[in-house]
């Protein structure tokens, strides 16, 4: 087992970026480096990684607010660590995002969404801490569902034909999120489309939203 794991300095031709697994894991870790990297580039941003990115068999959150939740993935901006729950784990059968059977193109999917976490870490800096947790979460998520090839996309939309996008910024909440995890993505997909994109992106960083109104945009 030790031998198929390799964990090397300057992965993904990244000085700065370390991938912990085998070698069809560290081709999608660089993958979504580069795509992640490449959207955030054009809209103007340029990522310089400092990140490693290690596949467990168990992701599991354990602070204050959650009790060893498993998850499939999970960045922690403290250290620079995403740790991503591998393809062949017992825990991926229990995992339905959307209401979707776990696959190689959901897997790479949900790495995009921690990676876009990663993204906006780097490009926020000391105010990254500043940006709500929902917030964290909304513009991953919106990131994530619109670098989705087109199929996958719509059959995640499709599976929720009647969320609309959200009608105030303050329904962007942790109570919101916490009801239906995958309502709130695709809520927070169409709130990101229908308020420009990149745009909306570069509001929440620069925390414009808090000046906004609140009834919505």
């Amino acid at each position: 087992l030790l031998g198929a794991i390799s964990a090397a300095h300057a992965d993904c031709g990244r000085e700065r970026v370390t991938v912990v697994g085998g070698p069809a894991e560290q081709d999608r870790a660089c993958a979504a480096l580069s795509k992640v990297g490449d959207y955030f580039a054009r809209g103007g941003f340029q990522i310089q990684f400092e990140l490693t990115v290690r596949f467990v068999t168990q992701v599991e959150l354990n602070d204050s607010s959650t009790a060893h939740q498993s998850v499939s993935g999970y960045y922690r901006a403290n250290n620079n660590e995403i740790l991503m729950l591998r393809a062949n784990a017992p825990w991926t059968s229990e995992r339905k995002p959307w209401h979707l059977s776990w696959d190689e193109e959901i897997g790479l999917s949900i790495l995009e969404h921690e990676v876009a976490h990663a993204a906006l870490a780097y490009i926020m800096g000391g105010n990254y801490e500043r940006l709500p947790h929902a917030w964290h979460e909304a513009l991953a998520y919106a990131i994530q569902i619109s670098l989705m090839k087109p199929e996958l996309r719509a059959k995640v939309l499709t599976k929720f034909p009647a969320v609309q996008a959200f009608g105030s910024t303050l329904e962007i909440n942790d109570v919101v999120y916490a009801f239906d995890p995958d309502v709130f993505a695709v809520a927070a997909y169409k709130t990101y489309v229908k308020n420009g994109d990149i745009e909306f992106l570069k509001q929440a960083i620069d925390l414009k939203f808090e000046l906004s109104d609140p009834t919505g945009f």
